[in-house]
């Protein structure tokens, strides 16, 4: 019998204990009090969202503590308008209680938010336990490691840059320092450029007590020192460069942080071109020369800028092989003349000008005849005016994808016949008006073979008033020729020629006069028709 009531009491005890352990921890989750038996967790939501989230139960307890000891006060006792504040979220079961955290590195003045919006100052001994944790590094004002502004000269251009590796620590308010958990950006490598006579500055937001700078080019160091003699560095030649910068900040009593950093750069540094000139400046050109302006130590992404208040045209430095160049076309109006060439740009070390002078042009005088039903529509507007827009069309095109006379730049005849009219003379047809020769008139029996000057991509194929039947062929870096009066041509528009290939016959097409059959031939600079005859003989560039 004795046995059955402990079999009783037993099985009630088994199915009544856990129904007393499940109402208990019901009614702790349920009460409104805060203690570390109905606590699960507790997530701290710091800046930038960074999370802390404690489960054990001694840092339950520290937080729960930490509330109950706050004194509540009327009002806070600083402007918290333009403070971020921290959440502290307790996790009871579903339920959730939060309190903002307006913490503050004055231990007097950490204060508390609750749900009802009441204003409570943590007591110091809380405060001073808040700000030894993690949560409390996103306090300081130099919490990481630095990034570094890089200003160029002026400092019209500003760069950031962040360091490859370090370490950051913080001071407490127990005077220890711990290893700062501020997340850091940390990058490989950043890009930059340098220029040789332009000063350039690394500036931190938190300034190192030491700084020093190895610069290499390749693999050999070619400068090691501190930032103070590294602004007496100077490399003469156009590189790609890398600087290293390692800094310290050195643990002293009156700042709250120290550390150390690296700082990697690749740096495209370059010196400022030096520009010569193909003729000195006490001679002077022939009206149809090309005059080359050549830099040196010139990089692609510079841009100097020649301008001229007598130029016609724009010109642009163009590369070629590992020199960079402008053409300087020397029109027929220049004759007699001057141009004053100024250089600049923010890759110019200094403004730079050159005085070009041009000869007095001596030229023939002649007149030609044509038919007069001929002669009479050629001096009507209309064609007149189509021919124009024809070659502004032409001089506008670009179809060359590169310069096809780098390795070559000798022109070749196109045909072998004699010269009738020559470039810059003054012709006029039936003693109209006067006008002077752009190119040149090669005697050329109808159905002779032209040949390709250059090598180049034809750009237009068509009939031109006056010209007839005109193909033009672009070589490149603003260079064009020019072959008209033909009879068939051979090629189409886009194609690509060879130098010396045969492009067209020659014919009759065009201002048909008295000259007789014949090629007309001109070579155009940018949109200044230069000497052709000169092209042949010495090439586009000087010897």
């Amino acid at each position: 019998m004795k046995d059955k009531r402990i079999f009783k009491f037993l099985i009630f005890a088994v199915l009544l204990i856990p129904l007393y352990v499940a109402i208990y921890h019901m009614s702790l989750i349920a009460s409104d009090k805060l203690i570390p038996d109905n606590v699960t967790r507790v997530v701290v939501t710091g800046a930038n969202n960074t999370e802390y989230e404690y489960t054990d139960r001694n840092d339950i307890r520290l937080y729960i503590q930490i509330i109950e000891n706050a004194e509540t006060v009327e009002e806070p006792l600083r402007d918290l308008e333009s403070e971020e504040s921290f959440t502290v979220s307790f996790f009871k079961g579903q339920n959730q209680i939060g309190y903002q955290l307006y913490l503050s590195k004055n231990l007097e003045d950490c204060l508390m938010r609750d749900s009802d919006r009441k204003w409570r100052v943590l007591r110091r001994a809380d405060a001073e336990k808040l700000l030894a944790t993690p949560i409390a590094d996103s306090l300081y004002k130099f919490n990481n490691v630095p990034t570094v502004q890089v200003i160029y000269d002026d400092g019209s251009e500003i760069t950031v840059a962040y360091p490859s590796g370090g370490e950051w620590y913080l001071k407490k308010p127990n005077n220890l320092f711990v290893k700062s958990n501020v997340q850091n950006i940390f990058k490989s490598i950043n890009d930059i450029r340098a220029a040789r006579g332009k000063l350039l500055e690394f500036k931190f937001n938190a300034e190192p007590d030491l700084l020093n700078i190895i610069i290499y080019s390749d693999n050999e160091i070619i400068f090691s020192g501190s930032y103070e003699n590294f602004h007496s560095f100077i490399y003469d030649t156009n590189s790609d460069l890398r600087y290293v910068l390692t800094a310290e900040w050195h643990k002293n009593d009156f700042l709250d942080y120290h550390g150390e950093a690296e700082y990697n750069f690749n740096v495209e540094y370059s010196v400022p071109p030096v520009f010569d000139i193909s003729i000195p400046e006490t001679d002077s050109v022939m009206p149809g020369e090309i005059v080359i302006v050549t830099a040196l130590n010139m990089r692609d992404f510079d841009s100097p800028t020649i301008t001229a208040e007598n130029m016609e045209y724009t010109a642009d430095f163009i590369k070629i092989n590992d020199n960079h160049l402008a053409l300087l076309p020397i029109s027929l109006s220049s004759t007699g003349g001057v141009f004053d060439i100024e250089l600049s740009g923010s890759s110019v070390a200094e403004d730079r000008n050159f005085r070009i002078h041009v000869s007095e042009l001596t030229y023939n005088s002649v007149n030609v005849g044509a038919q007069d039903s001929m002669f009479n529509a050629h001096k009507l507007a209309a064609p007149q005016e189509s021919r124009a827009a024809s070659y502004n069309n032409i001089f506008a095109s670009n179809n060359a994808d590169k310069i096809y006379w780098e390795n070559d730049p000798k022109f070749m005849m196109p045909h072998q016949g004699n010269i009738l009219l020559d470039y810059g003379w003054s012709v006029t047809v039936n003693t109209g008006a006067r006008s002077q020769k752009q190119g040149v008139n090669i005697s050329a029996a109808a159905g002779s073979p032209i040949a390709a000057a250059h090598s180049g991509r034809v750009v237009f194929a068509g009939t031109v008033p006056d010209d007839g039947n005109l193909l033009v062929i672009d070589h490149g870096g603003g260079v064009k020729s020019w072959y008209g009066h033909l009879g068939t041509i051979n090629v189409s528009v886009g194609n690509e020629v060879a130098k010396g290939q045969e492009i067209a016959v020659s014919g009759t097409s065009g201002l048909y006069t008295t000259t007789g059959p014949n090629l007309y031939f001109a070579v155009s600079v940018h949109n200044v028709f230069v000497n052709p005859i000169a092209v042949i003989e010495n090439g586009i560039l000087p010897n």
